[in-house]
């Protein structure tokens, strides 16, 4: 870079970036020791032996001139501009995304899965597949293949769609069997969730204020 140039990017960060010199340091010394440290990979040590500096008054400069620089994203760099669904370019075509394709094909997880998706765990689970929730290698694949067998429609990939559906049952599983232990907290067979009273809550979500907002959290 020629001081021409080097004078022309001070001018720019000053009047539109709005940097200022400090009492000590003025804008070239601020510039200089910024365009160092990231164009030579100076280190603060080096530049404090070159400059004279202590590393603070080096680390300062470095980030006034890096902050004046981030107020320039709006001249320095370009605004995106839509790419209209008519465009003939090729380069583009690849990045089209219909967003009304069907679930299936995005592997989104649907509520209705999980009657089969049990029926899959329960009968690996007497297979011994699975041991106190523990999985053995290649469960999640065998689970796709029996998925597709049971929901064909469904698209569902071992990874991580299955495997999250599973950590997010399992996860309720053992909430709610944990609650059930706590005095005061019962189970409705009709609606087949937990119930307690008012008092109840308030003293467990006083308690356990991270189960309760992981519970309110858990979407199934």
């Amino acid at each position: 870079m020629n001081r021409t140039l080097f004078r022309r990017f001070c001018e720019v960060l000053i009047v539109e970036g709005g940097l200022k010199k400090t009492r000590n340091v003025d804008i070239d010394e601020m510039v200089y020791t910024f365009l160092r440290t990231i164009s030579h990979n100076e280190k603060n040590r080096t530049l404090q032996l070159n400059l004279r500096r202590s590393g603070e008054t080096i680390s300062r400069s470095i980030h006034r001139v890096l902050k004046a620089v981030i107020r320039l994203n709006n001249l320095l760099m370009k605004k995106p501009v839509p790419i209209p669904n008519n465009c003939t370019n090729s380069r583009w075509k690849h990045f089209k995304v219909n967003f009304y394709a069907s679930k299936a094909e995005y592997n989104f997880w649907d509520t209705a899965h999980d009657g089969p998706f049990l029926e899959c765990l329960l009968e690996l689970t007497e297979r011994g597949f699975i041991t106190n929730g523990t999985c053995k290698n290649g469960v999640f694949k065998q689970i796709q293949k029996m998925m597709e067998k049971k929901v064909p429609e469904c698209g569902l990939k071992a990874k991580p769609t299955i495997q999250n559906r599973y950590k997010k049952l399992k996860h309720w599983f053992h909430s709610t069997v944990m609650m059930r232990g706590l005095s005061g907290f019962g189970w409705d067979p009709v609606q087949e969730c937990i119930n307690a009273d008012k008092a109840v809550w308030d003293v467990f979500i006083a308690v356990c204020p991270v189960i309760y907002v992981l519970i309110l959290m858990t979407n199934i």
